[in-house]
């Protein structure tokens, strides 16, 4: 069985009514990551979500969730992290090389809802450029 970490990131501005569109959108994004991995990978996986709701800049990866989930990665407890679209890690392009950098030492794939696992062969060519 595959264990499976799904990551979101919404950046919270309050207001009222605010808390309801972010759990819908918490809820909505994570079955389409459900159905991206299983479109894939089949039914034989297990999820873990991993989310940050707050006011986080796109170079600030110190957030609560993403930091779970790097340990986890780190400690061999994670086969595929999954996101929507990829601006939910940032969108600093060295920031994302970095990352997928740490899910290639760990084995880990990298895919995306929309893409599927297109986004490692992108990540790979940028990488390759990048050294």
């Amino acid at each position: 069985m595959k264990s499976v970490a799904i990551y979101n990131c919404i950046l919270t501005t309050g207001g009222r009514g605010h808390t309801r569109i972010v759990m819908n959108t918490l809820i909505e994004e994570a079955n389409q990551c459900i159905h991206s991995t299983e479109r894939i990978y089949g039914t034989d996986v297990e999820y873990s979500n991993y989310q940050d709701v707050g006011e986080f800049t796109p170079d600030n990866l110190d957030r609560p969730g993403f930091q779970r989930m790097l340990n986890d990665i780190k400690s061999h407890k994670i086969d595929i992290v999954v996101m929507v679209v990829l601006t939910k890690l940032s969108n600093k392009i060295d920031i994302i090389l970095d990352f997928y950098k740490v899910c290639k030492e760990y084995g880990v794939d990298l895919i995306i809802s929309t893409d599927g696992k297109k986004v490692m062969d992108v990540l790979d060519k940028a990488l390759e450029k990048r050294n």
